[in-house]
């Protein structure tokens, strides 16, 4: 069975917009525990249990932090194919 032929990127089958883009990879952003409104409802001890025995940094990330990281794979056009765990360390612990 014979593969359909596909027109290559400058080809004149493709459309303008394609013809002049580069082909990227996709990032990904795994953040760990982020405090957040899902928070709002847990008690003083759970909130602590996080910090204190599971996160090596001992604080929970903000979404301002998760954000710092989404500006920074979208302005920066040389990284591709990744992903970026900000988690304070927490994965780190799992062996």
């Amino acid at each position: 069975m014979r593969r359909p032929k596909v027109p290559s990127r400058n080809s004149p089958g493709r459309s303008p917009a394609t013809r002049s883009t580069t082909i990227s990879g996709v990032n990904c952003v795994a953040p760990g525990v982020i405090r957040t409104r899902f928070h709002a409802d847990m008690t003083a001890e759970r909130m602590e249990l996080n910090p204190k025995q599971r996160i090596p940094l001992h604080r929970e990330g903000t979404p301002e932090q998760v954000a710092e990281v989404v500006a920074l794979l979208i302005t920066n056009d040389y990284v591709t194919g990744e992903t970026i765990v900000i988690d304070g360390g927490l994965t780190s612990r799992i062996a």
